[in-house]
């Protein structure tokens, strides 16, 4: 216990050892505060604390917070609606079963006009057409032979869902198949979800199979406006999302840099440049390519200053196309704002107001952008890309 009249602190004196005789007295520590107090003002700070259910615990922004609880609700309600089975009655058999009776057939007639117009656009453009006697068909270059090779997965695609959707007629008519695949394929799309053998060609995950079906109608139209290019016509711009695989995209932009200047690959890197304008450009690069259909999230992108930004808005931001080209290891191209941080921005494949599973092995590539705010902050905030389809806007 301290003594009488020290309540409010206490005096130290002690002998400096460096000077002989010196003596210093030291008063410190603030004035003891009651206990209670102590305890009170302890549990108002643990009480400002982000709780678990705060978006800012996890490194969001305020503005998710009506989302989250929106999200919330809405898995409260599911909940709710499974467990009282008066609040949604399921339907009366035979409208079920008009209902998947009229999307198998919807399907099956769109599938099969995408596969004419994909046969029909692959002809053209690919190797069976007729050579006068005594030519030699050259060897496609590496973007067109990306292309038509997308073509073809994507016609294989396109066959397979044929049979599986022709199948789920059948079965609807009353002749049982014994095939797993197919039973597990007619349970689904009876539930309204997309069948598991489907999931690998959906780049968001589980969705709405009438939803799945437009967007093979979407990535078909801009397959065969790709492959235009063999006609002399080469495209403006290219979606990432339009592609199976879209990492080869970028594999043949560097494939036909070394095949001109015939050097090793190792030689040659991607350059990324966002464009100054969120206006489409009049003409194609004279090398390399554009990419558009980019959706920015949980940050802004100044057009102005060409700087990454941060925002409290959970809607995503739109970016400018992207140039894309394979350069040598010794060029650099001139950027303004080359002294500030970059943060390494992820790209994925996506749907418009869809969710996306932020894991790096997903990310179909990296943007370098230049930011205002530290990297390490663009990381927490989970700022990425998102390239969707022009038809599903």
């Amino acid at each position: 216990m301290p003594p009488a009249g020290r309540e409010w602190g206490w005096s130290w004196r002690s002998r400096d050892t460096g000077t002989k005789g010196a003596a210093t007295d030291c008063s410190f520590l603030p004035p003891a505060l009651p206990e209670e107090d102590v305890i009170a003002d302890t549990r108002a700070r643990i009480q400002q604390l982000p709780g678990p259910a705060d978006p800012a615990s996890c490194g969001l922004h305020k503005d998710l917070q009506q989302q989250l609880f929106e999200s919330q609700s809405s898995s409260l309600l599911a909940d709710l609606l499974r467990s009282q089975d008066l609040w949604q009655p399921t339907p009366p058999p035979s409208t079920q079963q008009g209902a998947l009776g009229q999307l198998v057939q919807q399907g099956l007639q769109l599938v099969r006009e995408l596969q004419d117009t994909l046969q029909q656009r692959g002809w053209e453009v690919g190797a069976r057409g007729h050579l006068p006697s005594g030519c030699t068909r050259p060897k496609p270059r590496p973007l067109l032979r990306f292309l038509l090779e997308e073509c073809g997965s994507f016609l294989a695609l396109l066959q397979q869902v044929d049979r599986d959707l022709l199948c789920a007629q059948e079965q609807l008519k009353g002749r049982p198949c014994q095939i797993p695949r197919c039973s597990t394929i007619l349970r689904a799309l009876e539930r309204g979800r997309l069948p598991r053998p489907w999931l690998p060609y959906a780049p968001t995950g589980p969705q709405d199979p009438r939803r799945w079906l437009q967007t093979l109608k979407c990535r078909c139209q801009l397959l065969c406006g790709y492959l235009g290019m063999a006609a002399g016509q080469p495209a403006l711009l290219y979606h990432l999302s339009a592609f199976q695989y879209p990492r080869r995209l970028l594999l043949a932009l560097l494939q036909e840099a070394a095949r001109v200047e015939k050097k090793d690959l190792d030689h040659y890197h991607l350059d990324q440049q966002v464009l100054p304008c969120l206006l489409p450009p009049s003409s194609p690069p004279e090398s390399g390519l554009y990419l558009t259909g980019l959706e920015l999230h949980h940050a802004l992108w100044d057009t102005r200053s060409a700087l990454l930004q941060e925002t409290l808005s959970a809607q995503p931001c739109l970016l400018p196309p992207i140039w894309v080209q394979a350069v040598g290891e010794a060029w650099r191209a001139p950027r303004p704002n080359a002294s500030l941080l970059q943060y390494s921005c992820p790209i994925y494949l996506g749907l418009p107001q869809r969710p996306v599973r932020l894991s790096s092995q997903r990310a179909v590539m990296h943007l370098a952008l230049p930011c205002k705010m530290p990297p390490a902050l663009c990381a927490q905030h989970r700022v990425h890309i998102v390239s969707t389809l022009p038809c599903l806007e």
